[in-house]
């Protein structure tokens, strides 16, 4: 499986962007890096993505990817843009094989010149076998009380992370809904969860991750 980068033009009040492709080398992969080649252009574009044999999951993963490089420009407009700022979108990613699943994990930078930089991050799991994305909305089908096991667990695992300074964002962001465990992959030891910056805890916190093995939400 090779690693791209997606070739998206700025809109026009940046098209004057001087922008320049270099590709580097990593692990005998291709990749591919688009940024500014004048330093006094605040602004950086890189984005690694993983183009599979499965066009439906290239294009929700494409589809993705230009919604995230839309904000970024639609954030670098004439009138808040400033010189001794630079402005970045970064997205990389992971991949977790589980047969017959292939999860990503995308992990979202973008610093538009805001109190701090943003951060997203972006699940996608996909069945290979019958060539379809897996969703929470699946899991909570196949196992009713799936969503009741993630919370608990959660809740246990987090509470002694020294990371969780308050209790009630803890409680409001492991409550058992769909909307906060949306974000998972398959893993080869189980479903791991990922939590955004601000779901359980404060910015300062970053992010969290639980793994739940699979015997234990066979189990209930």
């Amino acid at each position: 499986m090779l690693l791209f980068f997606i070739w998206l033009a700025l809109k026009k009040e940046v098209t004057s962007l001087p922008l320049a492709r270099e590709s580097i080398s990593i692990s005998d992969e291709e990749v591919m890096r688009l940024s500014s080649s004048d330093l006094s252009q605040p602004y950086f574009l890189e984005v690694f993505y993983p183009v599979t044999d499965y066009e439906v999951l290239n294009q929700q993963i494409q589809q993705m990817i230009t919604n995230y490089v839309s904000d970024f420009e639609q954030s670098l407009s004439p009138n808040t843009v400033q010189n001794d700022q630079m402005y970045s979108l970064m997205i990389s990613y992971e991949t977790y094989e589980h047969p017959p699943f292939v999860s990503y994990r995308f992990t979202i930078f973008m610093d538009t010149g805001g109190a701090h930089p943003n951060h997203f991050l972006w699940t996608i799991v996909f069945d290979q076998e019958e060539k379809r994305m897996i969703s929470i909305t699946d899991l909570e089908k196949k196992y009713p009380t799936i969503l009741s096991i993630f919370s608990r667990v959660c809740r246990e695992v987090l509470m002694s992370d020294q990371g969780i300074v308050n209790i009630s964002m803890l409680f409001e962001g492991t409550n058992p809904t769909s909307e906060n465990f949306s974000h998972f992959v398959f893993t080869s030891q189980g479903i791991l969860i990922f939590f955004e910056y601000y779901q359980v805890a404060p910015y300062s916190s970053g992010e969290f991750q639980v793994l739940i093995p699979y015997e234990q939400i066979k189990t209930g």
